[in-house]
């Protein structure tokens, strides 16, 4: 199994026995954040509250598979971290992603 690592405002924490309530609280102010990593380099699901908008990114391993889907619920939010934290990927077919390009500039200089 993979090294599963959370980290939230609060820091790192262990693996929720339920992801909605967990999600619900660590999201519910504005700058909270939760981040998945799966112990691959570089490849992690994470969620933001910008503001009261919930925004849910993943990365697999390159700047050119990083996405992200604002606008979803935390429902969403807490379907797909906890499919990332398992190794599924079902939760990347239910949203319209867009691919972060920030890097693209950083890869090219």
């Amino acid at each position: 199994m993979r090294e599963l690592i959370i980290n939230t405002l609060n820091g790192t924490v262990g693996l929720p026995e339920r992801w909605l309530p967990f999600v619900a609280r660590e999201l519910q102010d504005p700058d909270g954040f939760i981040t998945v990593s799966d112990g691959r380099k570089n490849s992690y699901a994470q969620a933001f509250n910008l503001d009261g908008m919930l925004l849910l990114e993943y990365r697999d391993r390159s700047p050119r598979r990083h996405f992200q889907v604002t606008g979803v619920g935390v429902a969403d939010v807490a379907h797909a971290l906890e499919q990332w934290s398992a190794g599924e990927r079902a939760f990347i077919a239910r949203h319209d992603w867009t691919r972060v390009t920030d890097w693209d500039d950083q890869a090219s200089g």
